[in-house]
């Protein structure tokens, strides 16, 4: 079993469920590095993230032309696998798992809070769809890279806080 974050639920004006982070989770945050207005193409983007295997990333993408988008949450050298998470204006996929995106403002534009704790990942999309994950651990020197596909997308605003131990 795996314990998740607290969330706050709550409908839209058209009777969807919401799900969000709780507000409370906010005063976990250390120091934001950000990141505004990043073309993204096939060829990726890579940022590098405050050094720790403790993190929240929320990210403000828009598939400009994309069909879709990959952020990969990546090691040192010699570190594990990346771990990969994709996302097109329909559905997210995370390892093994895989979730539709219900129209959110024509399918082009995601909102995407991701919180790292070791080795739980947990990934709120656009406050309707939620996954927790079971990982291997990033080390303390983790990048991310944004990677367009099928053209191109724009990383309107990416935050990166380190946090205090959630779980």
């Amino acid at each position: 079993g795996c314990l998740s974050l607290p969330r706050l639920l709550s409908l839209t004006h058209d009777g969807q469920l919401r799900q969000d982070p709780a507000p409370q989770l906010n005063k976990l945050r250390g120091k934001a590095v950000s990141w505004r207005n990043l073309r993204v193409d096939g060829a990726g983007r890579s940022l590098t993230l405050p050094k720790t295997n403790t993190l929240e990333i929320h990210a403000e993408i828009v598939l400009t032309t994309a069909e879709g988008i990959d952020l990969a949450f990546k090691n040192g050298p010699g570190g594990a696998q990346p771990l990969i998470l994709n996302f097109s204006h329909s559905e997210f996929k995370v390892m093994d798992a895989s979730a539709a995106l219900p129209p959110d403002n024509g399918g082009r534009k995601l909102s995407l809070r991701i919180f790292i704790d070791r080795s739980v990942l947990e990934v709120f999309v656009n406050g309707t769809v939620c996954a927790t994950k079971i990982i291997s651990p990033l080390d303390s020197n983790p990048t991310l890279e944004i990677t367009a596909h099928g053209g191109d997308a724009e990383a309107k605003l990416v935050q990166a806080w380190p946090l205090k131990t959630i779980w």
